[in-house]
């Protein structure tokens, strides 16, 4: 009885937490926002390929690049993989992928059946890779410029608006 009051105290500072965080954020900008990174150069990471050997943030520097973090296990990455697929045909352009705590042996099979659109995929078991990009969840996806720096960001699944944005960034 006498913890009665308790849940509606830590509640109210959870709130108020809350709040605080969305005050400190810049206008028009939250956690989730598409313009989080933009601007800004590609993180500095080095992780494990799938195929062997590394991918290193090196790797998507000098030429306009997707980096696509995916799943086996996510439904929208499902989803989001035929827009991938069309758009490294139609483009031509390099999508490199980092798979986000995901089982190796998984994600091979997963891209047998789903197509195989990259160039080569980094496997960030761990999550470190993730946290550098400040990524809110799979699937997400970033187009980097020649210079190195993120140009668009995707958090989601690639939907109509999204592969017609990218589509039109790659044209140029």
């Amino acid at each position: 009885m006498k913890y009665k009051f308790t849940l509606p105290f830590i509640l109210f500072f959870l709130l108020l937490a809350a709040f605080l965080v969305k005050l400190s954020l810049k206008s028009g900008d939250d956690l989730f926002s598409k313009t989080q990174m933009i601007g800004i150069a590609v993180p500095d990471f080095s992780i494990p390929a799938l195929s062997g050997g590394r991918l290193k943030s090196h790797d998507l520097q000098g030429k306009t690049t997707l980096v696509n973090f995916f799943a086996s296990w996510c439904e929208a990455c499902r989803y989001e993989q035929t827009a991938l697929v069309m758009l490294a045909k139609k483009t031509g352009v390099a999508i490199y992928g980092i798979t986000w705590k995901d089982d190796d042996a998984k994600t091979s099979a997963w891209l047998k059946k789903f197509g195989n659109p990259y160039k080569k995929i980094g496997t960030d078991h761990e999550g470190k890779a993730a946290i550098t990009f400040g990524i809110t969840g799979v699937p997400e996806t970033f187009l980097i410029g020649t210079n190195g720096t993120v140009l668009f960001r995707q958090p989601g699944p690639i939907d109509q608006k999204a592969y017609d944005d990218l589509l039109k960034m790659l044209k140029k």
